[in-house]
């Protein structure tokens, strides 16, 4: 491992001192290329990318192995895949970049001028139901800060663009923080704790013979799951866990209906007077959300879940991200506070 640890020292070495004396395409100032072929594993896709014709990103590729004296990547196989070597200088690069973008915030920072651009990420439900509570209010206060969103159905995707520097902060659940990088490459804040819910449609006839019993002589709401088909949410895996052993408790089978792969088609079909749902108290914060439907909090082992916004460990925290974070913690304090007037029974 020693050994190892000097060698990629030494190639890094070499790497600095031969592209820089590099003639032809300028490699230090473009390290965007090789990254780009790298990450889209063909030279038409990066090309395409990078708005460059094929044969001149090929030569940039040519020539920057001959200046280095190594192959970069296994020309033999298709997607182009990046040798040892090869991995070792995308690594290198990503982590010029990431020095010289810390260093020109900390510049920022020290200019004290609010402004700048956060790359952010969220899985799309969760956008869906944040973007509106925490944007404009933050976009208020600070005009000259540009916000750009990435969403993905994948945490491990955005925590993999946070860790290569393509984010610099992502908004998720806890729970969706993959183990390894938590333990190594990100860490997080907590923004906001919400409840899970159970959803359904106001005006289906078992919710209407539900809210004429006198309050005190109201069952749990969740004996509607017998009364209700239900519908549940792949990417949750908890939650048809929760459905089932509720039901068990309130000695009720479940119609289950069918199965989405998100929170929003799950609540729109509830919103439909179909069905009925089990989802995370964000989906309030939609607007429009409580006119279809009542949202009632329901019984579990993790009476709250956690909302945060994760960010790598290696990095400068910028003073823009540091407002982004508590103007999300403000925002949503806020918007739950005032949702939860409107549902809460």
């Amino acid at each position: 491992m020693f050994c190892r640890f000097h060698l990629q020292a030494d190639f890094y070495d070499d790497c600095c001192t031969n592209v820089r004396c590099q003639k032809g395409p300028d490699m230090i100032r473009n390290p965007e290329y090789f990254i780009a072929i790298v990450e889209s594993g063909s030279l038409t896709k990066a090309a395409k990318k990078l708005y460059l014709s094929q044969p001149y990103l090929s030569q940039y590729l040519k020539q920057l192995e001959q200046s280095l004296g190594v192959e970069l990547f296994d020309h033999s196989v298709s997607p182009l895949t990046p040798t040892y070597a090869g991995q070792l200088f995308y690594r290198y690069l990503l982590r010029q970049i990431h020095q010289e973008e810390n260093f020109r915030q900390l510049i920022t920072d020290l200019k004290n001028e609010d402004a700048g651009r956060i790359r952010l990420g969220m899985p799309y439900w969760r956008a869906s139901c944040t973007l509106p509570v925490i944007f404009p209010e933050f976009h208020r206060k600070y005009p000259k800060i540009q916000l750009e969103l990435s969403a993905s159905s994948f945490p491990q995707k955005l925590t993999d663009d946070l860790i290569s520097g393509l984010l610099d902060i992502a908004i998720m659940n806890e729970g969706s923080i993959p183990t390894e990088a938590l333990a190594k490459s990100v860490d997080y804040e907590i923004l906001s704790l919400e409840s899970f819910m159970f959803a359904v449609p106001k005006e289906h006839p078992a919710i209407k013979e539900y809210l004429a019993l006198p309050e005190d002589q109201r069952p749990s709401p969740v004996t509607l799951l017998g009364k209700i088909p239900l519908v549940t949410t792949k990417t949750a895996q908890s939650l048809p866990v929760l459905a089932e052993n509720l039901a068990k408790k309130y000695h009720v089978k479940p119609d289950f209906l069918l199965e989405t792969n998100n929170f929003a088609s799950s609540v729109n079909l509830v919103s439909t007077g179909l069905a009925c749902t089990f989802t995370m108290e964000g989906e309030i914060l939609v607007p429009g959300r409580t006119d279809h439907i009542l949202y009632f909090p329901v019984e579990f082992p993790i009476e709250k879940h956690a909302i945060v916004a994760v960010y790598r460990k290696d990095a400068y925290l910028p003073k823009i991200l540091t407002l982004f974070i508590e103007n999300a913690k403000e925002c949503f304090s806020n918007a739950m506070e005032k949702a939860r007037e409107q549902y809460l029974h």
